[in-house]
């Protein structure tokens, strides 16, 4: 087994350039000296350097072309890149993309082969022929092994990571039309942005964690062991929160209402979906309070009763029909002493002898 090892990390390594000006023409000299050399050796920087910073991207590339040799992809990758800051070259950039496809960031490679064909198609150095011919072998290869989900997100509008990192939007041609399509894998760790209902995600084979968050739903997490070349539909869903709802009272122990059916007394929690209610607090003595409140799915909302004692009319007072009673008897007794005629007296008797005396 430690053969084969070895034999691929030779053959890996012996592909990868290792200059930055006269790479085309050596490059070109080895295939035709009858092999895909791919490689250069690092004595073909024998043109003057025409500033420090290209002197030092000299440095730093050669560096990577050395770590290469030793399969030590991780500190090739960044030697490279750091000669492609000093001064960009698309042989530079293939490297990058080289290490990186070693590295098993397929999806980060091919946005890196692309970026070494734009710059190749646009700027005066050139990749030699027989590195565009691999780069264009390795795309093919990295367009096999990726994978490809049609999402259906719900609800539209929540923010996506995979692997804690947000999505890249690019574009794909597939039978010669272009569409867009997002990509996990290719920006730095961040925060998701708002996707679609409906979207195509591409993704690198291996297991990965993808996390849905929406405000006023419960965060989800969705875990996918992710098959080379799989296409097959995905659906991503979260949940909608409850709303809390607390109702205190002044003084407490008021019945609460909701939409008018009793829930409690307060000092009250209550949990429901988002929307519009009505809430009423009642207690003996005190004023009624009534108000409306629209609850927001997730967050929290406050209802403070402060209820003001009734003002009790005086015909609801025992005194006040206690002191009506007596005035009421006293003023029938009186009336009826002052209403009532005077009786007749009654006839005089004679007596025995019925003599009766008239008095003029």
């Amino acid at each position: 087994m430690r053969r084969p090892l070895l034999l691929l990390a030779v053959l890996l390594t012996s592909m990868v350039s290792t200059d930055v000006r006269g790479q085309g023409d050596e490059a070109a000299k080895g295939e035709e000296a009858g092999g895909d050399q791919g490689a250069a050796e690092e004595d073909v920087y024998d043109e003057p350097v025409v500033d420090e910073a290209a002197e030092r991207a000299k440095v730093h590339f050669q560096r990577g072309a050395a770590l290469t040799k030793k399969a030590r992809w991780g500190d090739a990758l960044a030697a490279f890149e750091v000669a492609a800051k000093l001064r960009a070259h698309p042989v530079t950039t293939f490297n990058i993309g080289y290490c990186q496809r070693a590295l098993g960031s397929y999806a980060l490679a091919r946005r890196t082969f692309r970026a070494a064909l734009e710059q190749d198609l646009k700027g005066d150095d050139k990749l030699p022929a027989t590195y565009l011919t691999r780069l264009q072998g390795y795309l093919g290869e990295i367009e096999n092994l990726l994978a490809r989900y049609d999402v259906t997100l719900q609800p539209a509008g929540a923010k996506l990571t995979v692997d804690g990192r947000p999505l890249a939007k690019e574009v794909e041609v597939a039978g010669g039309v272009p569409r867009e399509v997002y990509v996990a894998g290719v920006l730095p760790a961040g925060h998701g942005s708002a996707m679609a209902g409906r979207f195509t995600l591409v993704l690198e084979p291996g297991a990965h964690v993808i996390k849905i968050e929406r405000k006023g739903f419960a965060p989800a997490l969705a875990k996918l062991d992710v098959q080379p070349g799989t296409a097959k539909p995905l659906t991503l869903q979260v949940d909608k929160l409850p709303a809390e709802l607390k109702v205190r009272s002044t003084p407490d122990r008021a019945i609460v209402l909701l939409d008018g059916t009793d829930v409690g007394v307060t000092p009250l929690t209550l949990t429901r979906p988002g929307g519009k209610y009505r809430i009423d607090v009642e207690l003996d003595g005190y004023e009624p309070y009534s108000t409306g409140v629209n609850l927001v799915a997730g967050q929290n909302a406050d209802v403070e009763a402060r209820l003001t004692e009734e003002e009790t009319p005086i015909t609801s007072t025992w005194w006040f029909w206690s002191a009506a009673g007596t005035v009421l008897v006293t003023g029938v007794v009186l009336t009826y002493a002052l209403t009532r005629p005077d009786p007749e007296p009654e006839p005089y008797s004679g007596g025995g002898l019925g003599w009766v005396i008239a008095i003029p």
